[in-house]
């Protein structure tokens, strides 16, 4: 409908579900407390990489873990023997992250332009 208008709203975040990507948020201009709401997530995951030797990494389009540097890389295997490596093709344990607001978080949220229409986080605002 022409008229309508897709309504931004700011407020807190009073409740996550980290298993649901979801949030619960307090509009306190009308002293109400959103349904469950989806938290926009970005293509391309956050990927972390646990911390392995001195040496430099990138992470691919694919979440490839590669060294970057010519720095030679030490570790100790299982059997505690200790490796010493020059060769940059190696890679580490990755692990993809979700964003999640914090309770108390002040977010954005972005609703359809229904009556009680869904909607869902964009972001959080820095305060």
């Amino acid at each position: 409908m022409a008229d309508e208008v897709t309504r931004l709203r700011i407020g807190t975040v009073s409740a996550v579900d980290k298993a649901n990507l979801a949030a619960r948020v307090i509009f306190k201009d009308e002293n109400i407390v959103s349904g469950w709401l989806p938290v926009l997530q970005r293509t391309g995951e956050i990927v972390t990489v646990a911390t392995a030797g001195k040496h430099d990494h990138d992470v691919d389009g694919d979440c490839t873990v590669k060294n970057t540097t010519k720095t030679p890389t030490t570790w100790t295997d299982s059997e505690g023997k200790v490796h010493t490596s020059y060769d940059t093709a190696h890679s580490h344990g990755a692990k993809v992250n979700y964003w999640l607001p914090k309770v108390n978080e002040t977010v954005a949220c972005l609703y359809l332009p229904t009556f009680n229409g869904d909607g869902v986080i964009l972001g959080a605002i820095k305060t």
